[in-house]
């Protein structure tokens, strides 16, 4: 979660937001941009989560490639400025990069804008790497993440990888890989620079929001696609079909997944880099016990917070019952006041 943390959801139900961008290509500042609507969204099921769309006045119009609304390398720095009983608050969104603009008939530019992993996405290699034999947690991702800055934290750490870890061409694929072979995600938070983040349980909880004051609505919903079997297998070396194969399968067999009762229900997964006999292991049991703790999806309508970032774990209080949740993603007006739509994964601990 963003600065400022002393706000409470009395706060909140009293606030004013308004937005400020900044457009900027390479080291040089085009200025602000006035700006006519603007919307954020994040989803986790997307290989670049982040989306900002927002629309300007026709002056706006790009004529070259240093207009502050031209796709040529602008990237669109967004603030919120939240004004709560009198005080004003800035809360910092980062960085997103313009993939495209286009004017509509009454002269208004529409802007469509990434966040900054895109970068990497525009930047596929020409061949297949592995890590270096003495390669770290830091020094793979920051190889990988190039040129966004790589943060670990103090929590976290760095550690060795394991041995016979291989990428594809992709980068994005294989940060993605690096992650599930380590146990965690990789989020870009607002000081441009990519975040490694462990799976939080629920015990983590960075904000609580209660029915009587925030939520203005929820959609529940439930399936019968929780696995209680879970097989990830992957080759020793990446794209090499005469390399070894290693699997491990996880499964579950008691309680609320019991075989017995709740039927069986697997999935199988291919680790696409180069990987080993602990690794396959080590994710195949996160996969399941991840799967299970995410006992449910809905969402929420709420009043809107900018605080809030993808992967945080709130409590919601819905009906009278509070629950424990992570964002996985959210729709956030920046121009207005009003509501946002929060998805949330329910965890179960």
């Amino acid at each position: 979660m963003k600065p400022p943390f002393d706000l409470d959801e009395n706060d909140l139900a009293d606030v004013r937001v308004g937005v400020e961008v900044r457009s900027k290509r390479g080291r040089r500042d085009l200025g602000l941009v006035d700006v006519v609507t603007a919307t954020l969204e994040t989803n986790s099921d997307q290989p670049v989560p982040e989306r900002l769309s927002l629309e300007a006045p026709p002056e706006f119009l790009p004529v070259n490639e240093w207009s502050l609304l031209a796709a040529d390398g602008q990237q669109l720095h967004v603030a919120s400025l939240i004004e709560v009983r009198g005080r004003v608050f800035r809360v910092e969104h980062g960085a997103f990069l313009i993939q495209s603009w286009e004017e509509d008939a009454s002269g208004k530019i529409s802007v469509s804008a990434h966040g900054l992993l895109q970068t990497v996405v525009d930047a596929p290699w020409a061949y297949a790497t592995s890590p270096a034999a003495w390669a770290t947690l830091q020094v793979e991702a920051q190889r990988l993440a190039f040129p966004l800055p790589v943060t670990l934290s103090k929590r976290l750490g760095d550690t060795r990888l394991p041995k016979g870890l291989s990428w594809g061409r992709d980068r994005l694929d294989a940060l993605t890989d690096l992650g599930e072979a380590m146990g965690l995600r990789w989020l870009v938070r607002n000081d441009n620079s990519l975040h490694a983040v462990p799976y939080r349980s629920g015990k983590d909880v960075a904000a609580a929001y209660s029915d009587s004051v925030l939520l203005l609505g929820s959609q529940a919903q439930g399936d019968h696609e929780t696995p209680n079997r879970v097989t990830v297998w992957g080759r020793a070396r990446e794209n090499d079909e005469q390399s070894p194969v290693h699997s491990h399968t996880a499964s579950t067999r008691m309680g609320r997944f019991d075989p017995k009762f709740y039927g069986t229900v697997g999935i199988v997964e291919e680790l696409e880099a180069g990987t080993t006999p602990s690794v396959v292991s080590s994710v195949a049991n996160r996969k399941l016990g991840e799967a299970q703790r995410a006992v449910g999806e809905f969402s929420v309508e709420m009043v809107c917070d900018p605080r809030l970032e993808l992967y945080d774990v709130i409590s919601v209080k819905v009906e009278g019952v509070t629950r424990v949740v992570e964002v996985t993603g959210f729709s956030m007006p920046l121009t207005h006041e009003g509501s946002m739509s929060v998805k949330v994964r329910e965890l179960s601990w």
